[in-house]
């Protein structure tokens, strides 16, 4: 087991965010709007993927992006925003490492084209 002290956490800062539903006057959620409020910035260490992680991700249609590691128990959820470089991710998975002491987190680029539903590819 490695001791706390030789893990070092300075490959760059990740900002974690929520997103806060925008509200008309009347304090109603407008739907499809939303603002990304900052929740916290730590530190953060580059880990390796596992094959196994890999392959699950594979199953759900899903590429692993980036997986990084913050130190200690963070009360992170996947509902959040990770922001590293200004590159917005979204959590796939949060786990908490008791050996290590270190929060590990997976994470994807979001969907941001979807293909349309009876879409036709037209092959001249």
């Amino acid at each position: 087991m490695q001791s706390p002290i030789h893990q070092v956490y300075n490959d760059g800062v990740v900002t974690f965010s929520t997103k806060e539903p925008n509200k008309d006057k009347f304090g109603t959620p407008i739907g499809g709007q939303a603002t990304k409020k900052v929740w916290r910035k730590y530190w953060f260490k580059d880990i390796w993927m596992r094959s196994e992680e890999v392959v699950a991700m594979a199953s759900l249609g899903t590429k692993e992006t980036k997986k990084i590691a913050v130190d200690g128990k963070q009360q992170i959820d996947s509902s959040m925003i990770a922001t590293i470089g200004g590159i917005d991710y979204e959590i796939f998975s949060c786990n908490y490492s008791e050996r290590r002491d270190r929060t590990e987190l997976s994470l994807v680029l979001p969907r941001t084209k979807e293909r349309k539903v009876g879409a036709r590819h037209d092959n001249n």
